[in-house]
């Protein structure tokens, strides 16, 4: 059996994307590992792995029976590692063709194949509708710290947490400045406020931000990659 992990938020530009590249290099140093690509945003997987020129099938096709899994993955292979990828749609508004239980069919063509299936989830808000929690061994939930963000996250764990046996917080961008103007919660405050540990913390740092094509390759990712660490 594959373990089947997913990156999702409570809106979009949270850092699911780098989450899940970082997790898929380190699990692939050692594991077979497919990652598939269901973002919305333009600065996908894709983008990040500089391969959207080599996106001929996607992730859609394959869930639509359009094309077979051998077709739409495409091989990363780097020095110290290497991993299957499912690609998003180059154009987004093709995930609309999506019916109920789309993850169902991904579980269906890639369980046993890998050790580790890694998914880059769109945000649950957009995703409620059509996902299919009940295939998910670990879900990792990544958000910022401010009050409206620990309002989305209340009601996140409420929908996941149905189907999702183990889900992880992992708050991320976390300015000790904006904490002190009370501008943003402390992570104690989220704990006390939602009830359920945060088991990661991302320091707010411009490098991060920075991070562009090919970042895997230079390896300026410590601290997102030891909360990683501790938590797969």
């Amino acid at each position: 059996m594959s373990k089947f992990i997913m990156m999702t938020s409570c809106e979009e530009k949270q850092g699911k994307t780098i989450f899940s590249l970082i997790t898929s290099e380190y699990l692939a140093e050692n594991n077979k590992v497919l990652l598939v690509d269901l973002s919305s945003s333009e600065k996908d997987c894709s983008h990040y792995l500089d391969v959207k020129e080599q996106v001929i099938y996607d992730v859609v096709d394959l869930i639509k029976d359009t094309c077979s899994m051998e077709q739409a993955v495409i091989k990363i292979e780097e020095e110290n590692f290497q991993f299957d990828f499912l690609p998003a749609p180059r154009l987004k508004d093709k995930y609309k063709k999506l019916d109920l239980g789309h993850l169902k069919k991904i579980f269906m063509e890639s369980n046993g194949i890998y050790d580790h299936v890694i998914i880059d989830g769109s945000s649950i808000v957009d995703d409620v509708k059509t996902a299919s929690y009940e295939i998910i061994d670990l879900a990792i939930i990544l958000s910022y710290s401010k009050i409206e963000d620990v309002k989305e996250i209340f009601s996140s764990l409420n929908i996941i947490g149905k189907d999702v046996k183990d889900i992880k917080l992992v708050i991320n961008k976390i300015s000790e400045k904006d904490e002190k103007k009370g501008n943003s919660l402390t992570v104690k405050e989220i704990e006390e406020l939602l009830k359920v540990p945060v088991a990661g913390r991302i320091q707010f740092k411009p490098k991060y931000n920075a991070l562009e094509k090919n970042f895997l390759s230079e390896g300026k990712y410590e601290e997102i990659l030891n909360v990683v660490k501790k938590i797969i």
